[in-house]
């Protein structure tokens, strides 16, 4: 590539034309440019300045938005109003989150049992719903601190029990305090009546927390029924469908008090959890930012403020070890 320019006689200073060979010039510039953003992105030997691989939070920054990723059928945590809004605990502590953070709110309702994969392909940016923290989740996902904690309970209807639920009961009252319990595949309630086995409702792909089995110390001879939604569970044990069902305590008192079901919790918790908001495991700039944005809420008091608003107490633990 050859072009044509003017250039300054040396002798009279008259303006020549003089062809030049423009590849030349090209690589000259570019050469020029290259070394300059060299210098740049090394920062001149400071590795201080050097570029940073997660993008998380810039691009939740650049965007204006943060996409929550949540299940719409865990009340009171997230679910809808008749009018087809998504509230609840959740929803608000992540708005609050946002106003910090200076970025819109996307509720973006997803499979639960997918919730990994919507996280993967970068449909949400987090995962926000009574999210049960558990030594597997631990590796699966990249988890903010505890924000609340709770329980696992047996909920049962108002009146008179199975007579195997009545015995659990008792011997749970009697002799098993501080019981780490979790729902595996198979029969799971420690019954030992002749009576027809009990039914008890199990959410599919729900928290599992402690350990590998039930350990009540008895022969199990609960029949489980799997249930992909908690309403529908819940409403499963409202028809009789099933004897029991387990359930976090948040999502019982929301039965009972808001909703007013006849139903009850049994006396003792199966199992402690704690909820945390969920993140893709590269994205650690987008989770500490929440992190710190979370506890600022907490030390505002404004997080407390939530919980009372949903749950009657502020049950917020977060900052708290």
């Amino acid at each position: 590539m050859h072009c044509l320019m003017q250039v300054p006689s040396r002798r009279d200073g008259a303006l020549r034309v003089q062809r030049c060979d423009g590849c030349v010039v090209w690589r000259s510039v570019c050469c020029a440019l290259l070394v300059a953003l060299l210098c740049l992105a090394v920062g001149c030997d400071s590795p201080d300045l050097l570029v940073d691989s997660d993008l998380s939070l810039s691009r939740v920054r650049v965007a204006k938005t943060l996409v929550m990723g949540v299940s719409d059928r865990t009340p009171p945590m997230c679910f809808r109003y008749p009018n087809g809004e998504i509230v609840g605990f959740d929803v608000d502590l992540a708005r609050a989150v946002c106003r910090v953070l200076g970025v819109r709110l996307i509720i973006r309702p997803i499979k639960w049992t997918l919730k990994r994969n919507a996280l993967r392909c970068g449909l949400v940016d987090c995962v926000w719903t009574a999210f049960a923290v558990t030594a597997r989740r631990r590796t699966e996902f990249l988890l903010s601190e505890p924000y609340l904690r709770t329980a696992q309970v047996l909920l049962v209807r108002e009146g008179r029990l199975h007579p195997d639920l009545a015995h659990v009961e008792r011997e749970l009252g009697q002799r098993m305090t501080g019981v780490s319990a979790v729902h595996t595949r198979g029969d799971i309630l420690p019954m030992r009546s002749s009576h027809r086995q009990a039914r008890i409702a199990v959410l599919r792909g729900g928290p599992v927390p402690g350990n590998e089995k039930w350990q009540f110390g008895f022969e199990p001879h609960g029949k489980v029924v799997w249930y992909r939604h908690r309403s529908a569970m819940l409403e499963a044990l409202r028809t009789r469908a099933v004897d029991v069902a387990l359930v976090d305590l948040v999502e019982a008192h929301d039965a009972v008090h808001r909703q007013g079901a006849p139903l009850r919790v049994m006396r003792v918790p199966l199992g402690l959890s704690q909820y945390a908001v969920a993140f893709r495991r590269e994205d650690r700039a987008l989770r500490d930012e929440i992190q710190r944005i979370l506890y600022r809420i907490a030390a505002s008091g404004e997080a407390y403020r939530i919980a009372e608003k949903w749950f009657g107490v502020g049950q917020s633990v977060i900052g708290i070890e």
